[in-house]
């Protein structure tokens, strides 16, 4: 396998666990704060059938979903520099600045 196919393979993976995870926090945090803040009367209520644990699973669920999706748009509209800085740190930056040749010290 060449590097740059290695490379696209790492980075592939890299984004793919970094959503899941992403994904699998906000579904934490949705139960949550579902639990905390949705008054199961008012859930039955709207719903018209007793609450159970599988009620709240799907209220996350579909909050969640479109929360990721919106997320994964609302990022494709950053422009090229503000993902650099988000992307590169403090060490990379001087290193892009840096004149070639000269080395750093440390």
């Amino acid at each position: 396998m060449g590097d740059t196919k290695l490379y696209n393979a790492a980075t592939a993976l890299t984004i793919t666990v970094a959503v899941v995870l992403s994904y699998a926090a906000l579904f934490t945090l949705v139960i949550l704060a579902a639990a905390v803040f949705v008054q199961v009367d008012f859930l039955g209520s709207t719903l018209g059938h007793p609450v159970g644990p599988s009620d709240h699973l799907s209220l996350a669920w579909i909050t969640t979903s479109p929360a990721t999706v919106a997320g994964a748009l609302g990022s494709g509209l950053e422009d090229e520099e503000t993902v650099r800085k988000a992307t590169y740190g403090y060490r990379q930056k001087r290193r892009n600045e840096e004149p070639e040749g000269s080395e750093e010290s440390g």
